[in-house]
């Protein structure tokens, strides 16, 4: 089984947040086992490694996905604000 730890990048940052890369399609069975109920992605479809069904990956794992595509060499307050209220 894969472990968290094997997830590009992973860090936990508080006992029940953790962040990475961009998980596989395996690694998000992982997720969801460790006891997390929420993915947000950040990343935009684009990106490299993107999962074009990303979104029903994981709420097929009973997880909740929230996406907030960020153009990161342009952010703006509107992604921030939406990332800091479903942070909350």
């Amino acid at each position: 089984m894969t472990e968290l730890r094997e997830i590009t990048n992973f860090v936990q940052l508080t006992d029940d947040v953790g962040t990475s890369g961009q998980p596989t399609r395996e690694q998000f069975g992982a997720i969801a086992a460790a006891g997390y109920d929420t993915v947000v992605n950040l990343a935009l479809p684009t990106s490299d490694h993107a999962i074009a069904d990303e979104g029903s990956v994981v709420t097929g794992l009973g997880l909740r996905y929230v996406h907030i595509p960020v153009k990161f060499e342009a952010p703006t307050v509107d992604d921030l604000r939406t990332f800091v209220g479903v942070m909350r």
